[in-house]
């Protein structure tokens, strides 16, 4: 009886003793892990600069909008006219139209807005004439 009270009690300190020594292996992986990541912070504080890099491209400056009064009114009836021109019917259009529409064909801004309804398409007329 008293070899079987020894045993159990060696086996419950044996128990105790791998417990404590499992939890120090986890500490020491802890405390090990969080001091290369101190370390690794510490090194990259230590290389990036303390004041911020300015940027190599120059600084865009804000676009304001034009305002109705720097558009010259006559821009504004050619594109209007245009609109007008390019969406009427082809039999319905005069030799007149027909000159008109060919002169305004080659402008790139004409040509490139053709598909664009009757009044965006004066708008982006005038915003790319100007």
């Amino acid at each position: 009886m008293l070899k079987h009270y020894t045993e159990y009690r060696e086996t419950q300190q044996l128990r105790k003793d791998h417990l404590a020594q499992k939890k120090q292996r986890q500490a020491f992986l802890i405390v090990s892990i969080l001091g290369a990541l101190l370390t690794l912070v510490m090194i990259v504080k230590a290389v990036t600069p303390a004041e911020p890099v300015t940027a190599a491209t120059p600084i865009v400056q804000p676009v304001t909008a034009a305002t109705p009064t720097e558009i010259p009114a006559e821009a504004i009836a050619e594109a209007e006219q245009f609109a007008v021109i390019v969406t009427k019917p082809l039999e319905t259009l005069s030799s007149d139209d027909l000159d008109f529409m060919t002169e305004k064909a080659e402008d790139p801004c004409y040509a490139s807005n053709v598909q664009l309804p009757r009044e965006e398409m004066i708008a982006a007329i005038v915003a790319c004439s100007k």
